[in-house]
């Protein structure tokens, strides 16, 4: 359990960096992934509601450190977003990557639509049309785009972690 912690905990601040550094410096506009996003829609599918409310915390408090607009704006969305696609983890195969680049899709409108209702509410004058194509749209064609390498990573890193889990669990000498 605490490896899968610190190997989230590394995942996370990777990924951050990753979204933060790095791919504003790439010229392509449309080139803006959530990799957090990501992180956490594939957490919750993969490994359930509770992981992806943990998940979701973490990376959204990473995003409210660095950029948000209040302290636990993101936290919250990533949460639910979390929560949403855990219910999801005992219906469908993980193997499939068809699924998880319909809930990223779906889990970036949905947090777009958010920051949408944020910018009306503090004053923005940006109409939902507008709103659509110059923000939400790139971002989540990116992040799906984005969603076929990550995923297959995130993956197999899951598949690691929970061998290890099992074989520790089974272990009459690693039992404490």
């Amino acid at each position: 359990m605490r490896r899968r912690i610190i190997v989230s905990a590394i995942t996370i601040l990777i990924l951050a960096l990753l979204q933060m550094s790095v791919l504003p410096w790439i010229p392509a506009v449309f080139l803006r992934p959530n990799l957090l996003l990501i992180f956490v829609v594939s957490t919750g599918f993969m490994r359930g509601r509770r992981s992806g409310i943990w998940m979701g915390f973490a990376a959204g408090l990473v995003l409210d450190l660095f950029y948000g607009p209040g302290l636990g704006f993101h936290a919250l969305i990533m949460m639910l977003i979390g929560y949403a696609n855990g219910f999801l983890c005992k219906i469908f195969f993980d193997e499939d990557l068809k699924m998880p680049v319909i809930l990223v899709s779906i889990s970036e409108f949905f947090y777009g639509f958010c920051f949408f209702l944020y910018s009306i509410f503090s004053g923005g004058h940006y109409t939902f049309g507008k709103y659509l194509r110059l923000a939400i749209m790139p971002e989540l064609v990116s992040s799906v785009i984005f969603t076929f390498i990550l995923y297959k990573i995130f993956f197999r890193i899951n598949q690691k972690l929970s061998a290890y889990e099992l074989e520790e669990q089974q272990s009459p000498w690693l039992r404490k």
